[in-house]
C-alpha cells in the first residue's frame, strides 16, 4: 500500500525524467561513434545508427528504471511487512513522510499525505494526522484531491470524538461530493471512502439498501484486494446496523481474505469481537492475535 499510495507518485517524476534521458543518450552515444570513426557517414548508415542507438538507450534506460522500481518496492514492502501486525511505529512514520516531501506536485502530496492521514488516524495518533491535513493547501487542488480531503478530515474527527466538526467537514462542499458520488465508473475508492464515513455518522438502525447495492457493486468490479477487503469491512458494518449477523460474519471473512494494512487488521477485528459477542462466542487468540498483542 505504501507503493501505491505514496512512492508510485514519486515515480512518476522518474519516469518523465526517462522520456527526457532516452533521446540525450542516444545523442551522446551518437557523439561518441562520431568522434571514434570519423564525421561523415552515408545518410542511409546514419539513419540506421539513430535507430540502433535510441533503441540502445531506450533499453538501458528501462533497465535503470526497473532496477530503481524494484528496489524501492523491495523497501516499501519490508518495511509494511513489518507493521502489518505489530502497528504503525515512528519509524514507519517518518518513512512515509520523507517519501512524501519527495513528491514534488502539490496534487501529488496532497493526496500522499492524505494517505499518511489514514495511517496516524489507525495509529490513534489524531493530533498528528490533523496537524498533516493542516498544513495541505487546498487552493492548487483540483475536485478529486479536494473531495479526499473533506473525506478524511471528517473520518479522522469522527473517530477521535468531534461528531460536530465531522458533519461540518463532509459538509463543506455538498455539490463537490455530489459530483464525485455521480462519477460511477471512476474515483471507486474514494466514492467508497465517502460512502464509509456517511455510513459511520449514519443514525438509522435500518442502512439505505440502495449504499448496501452500490458498495457491493464496488466490491465486485474491483480489481485491487485492499479494495474488496474496505468494501467487505463496509457491509460487514451496515449488516451489523441492520441486525444481519450472519451476513455480517460472511463479509468479514471475505475480507480477512484481502486486507493488507494494519488499520484493515484491526477494523475486522473490532467488527469480529462484536459478531462473536453477539453469537456468545468467547474470542479466540489467534495467530494474529497472538502476535498483535
Amino acid at each position: 500500500m505504501i507503493n501505491s499510495r505514496i512512492t508510485a507518485r514519486i515515480e512518476r517524476k522518474y519516469m518523465l525524467y526517462s522520456v527526457i534521458e532516452i533521446p540525450v543518450l542516444a545523442v551522446l552515444m551518437m557523439s561518441i561513434h562520431f568522434l571514434a570513426g570519423g564525421m561523415y557517414f552515408e545518410p542511409r548508415k546514419l539513419l540506421i545508427l539513430q535507430l540502433m542507438y535510441v533503441m540502445a538507450s531506450s533499453v538501458l534506460t528501462c533497465a535503470a528504471a526497473l532496477v530503481v522500481f524494484r528496489r524501492n518496492r523491495a523497501k516499501d514492502d519490508a518495511i509494511e511487512i513489518k507493521t502489518l501486525y505489530i502497528g504503525y511505529n515512528d519509524r514507519f512514520f517518518d518513512y512515509c513522510l520523507k517519501r512524501c516531501d519527495k513528491i514534488r506536485s502539490d496534487r501529488q502530496r496532497a493526496m500522499a499525505q492524505i494517505c499518511v492521514c489514514q495511517y496516524y488516524a489507525d495509529a490513534k495518533q489524531y493530533d498528528k494526522a490533523l496537524e498533516l491535513l493542516k498544513g495541505i493547501r487546498l487552493i492548487p487542488l483540483k475536485d478529486r484531491e479536494r473531495a479526499a480531503y473533506y473525506c478524511i478530515l471528517s473520518y479522522v474527527l469522527f473517530i477521535s470524538g468531534d461528531e460536530e466538526g465531522a458533519f461540518a467537514a463532509l459538509s463543506a462542499d455538498p455539490p463537490l461530493m455530489a459530483k464525485i458520488m455521480r462519477k460511477k465508473r471512476r474515483y471507486r475508492n474514494l466514492r467508497l471512502g465517502i460512502m464509509y464515513v456517511n455510513a459511520l455518522q449514519c443514525t438509522d438502525s435500518t442502512p439505505p439498501a440502495e449504499l448496501i447495492t452500490e458498495i457491493d457493486e464496488i466490491k465486485n468490479k474491483a480489481t485491487d484486494s485492499p479494495l474488496v477487503s474496505e468494501a467487505s469491512i463496509m457491509l460487514s458494518l451496515l449488516s451489523l446496523k441492520s441486525a444481519e449477523l450472519a451476513k455480517a460474519k460472511e463479509y468479514i471473512s471475505e475480507a480477512k481474505r484481502y486486507y493488507s494494512t494494519y488499520g484493515q487488521n484491526k477494523r475486522m477485528k473490532a467488527i469480529k469481537e462484536i459478531i462473536e459477542e453477539c453469537y456468545g462466542i468467547k474470542p479466540q487468540n489467534d495467530e494474529d492475535s497472538k502476535q498483535e498483542d
